[in-house]
């Protein structure tokens, strides 16, 4: 197993940024276009947390910093800030281990066919790592040399704080619920006048019982 220097030449934490594009293959749905949606923002955020949790160990060593609009592709620009991780995640790829759970998590959060893929590609600025998968040193110095050009989106911080008051008690609704209609549990969500249940997503070790929102967010 390569293993790599957790620093930099001049001393630097290693830190790296690579971008990962999605496009369904499933005919009707379209990953962009639901992201754009008000109710299928943060399900899809949720799916792509998800994902990186499984396929990078974890829920640390990476950030999303933004979810592109690369029609007809949907782009999320990760950095990472740990090499074991980001090798991890690239040997999940490689393997096809990120397009398995990023399927499992869409069909299951979206109430989709068990047939539904994407179609992927990870790029490191203007390098193609799918074409050097097999070669994971050079996808490594890739990332590493294609250094994050932004801040956290504000976007971003906003779905991470939703995701994490989710996980630390009731969601807020912020579905209108008809007179006709029941109300939706406060574990689950509503989707296209479907109701699903919220995967367990873990709290990050070191955060309180109770949850409180900053007086003022600012993007890491």
């Amino acid at each position: 197993c390569l293993k790599m220097a957790d620093k930099t030449a001049d001393g630097g934490a290693w830190t790296g940024c690579a971008v990962m594009f999605l496009q369904s293959l499933f005919p009707g749905v379209d990953l962009l276009a639901l992201y754009k949606g008000e109710q299928g923002k943060f399900i899809i955020f949720k799916v792509l947390k998800l994902t990186l949790r499984d396929s990078a160990g974890g829920l640390g060593g990476y950030d999303i910093l933004k979810v592109h609009d690369a029609e007809p592709f949907l782009g999320v620009e990760v950095k990472f800030v740990d090499v074991a991780a980001c090798q991890q995640f690239l040997e999940s790829y490689s393997s096809g281990a990120v397009l398995q759970s990023l399927n499992q998590h869409a069909c299951r959060l979206l109430g989709l066919p068990q047939d539904f893929t994407v179609r992927t590609q990870l790029k490191a600025g203007p390098q193609n790592l799918d074409l050097c998968l097999d070669q994971l040193a050079v996808c490594l110095q890739h990332i590493h040399l294609s250094q994050p050009e932004r801040l956290r989106d504000e976007e971003i911080d906003h779905l991470e704080q939703q995701l994490q008051s989710q996980a630390l008690g009731p969601a807020p609704q912020t579905l209108t619920v008809t007179q006709e209609e029941s109300p939706v549990p406060s574990n689950c969500f509503k989707f296209q006048n479907r109701v699903f249940e919220e995967p367990a997503f873990p709290v990050p070790s070191g955060v309180g019982s109770v949850w409180r929102p900053p007086a003022c967010a600012h993007p890491r």
